[in-house]
């Protein structure tokens, strides 16, 4: 079968958001994931294994699962904090978010690594809000 088509912000912006997941926290959907836009570290094609990056994490807002709104990039690849040994550009694949309700904390779970894949880290990042 055809692929589906894809799926529009109520800003009428194509979702993107690959690779992530859906949590609920206080009545609200929040799609964490990827954002693809084609960024390319230097001398590799967009689209390249070796050569791909992002820009880092997308948020997505619903109170019903079918009108998504844009709530921003909640993690940029230029966040990432790695010793001048480990310069970027980087990779952040597969984002998760989990709620902490001992401490009020959204944590961000992802996996980090340099655009050749040698890295192979888990990242971790925090927010007290989604």
């Amino acid at each position: 079968p055809p692929p589906p088509p894809p799926l529009y912000d109520t800003d009428g912006n194509k979702i993107d958001a690959h690779g992530g997941q859906i949590i609920r926290h206080e009545g609200a959907f929040y799609w964490y994931g990827e954002s693809r836009k084609g960024l390319s570290a230097m001398g590799y094609p967009v689209g390249v294994n070796e050569g791909w990056t992002n820009e880092g994490v997308n948020c997505y807002r619903s109170s019903d699962m079918l009108a998504w709104e844009f709530a921003g990039m909640v993690f940029r690849n230029t966040s990432v904090a790695l010793g001048a040994d480990q310069p970027g550009p980087y990779v952040i694949e597969r984002p998760k978010v989990v709620y902490n309700a001992a401490t009020s904390t959204f944590v961000l779970w992802m996996h980090l690594d340099s655009f050749s894949y040698t890295y192979r880290y888990a990242g971790v990042a925090t927010s007290p809000s989604p």
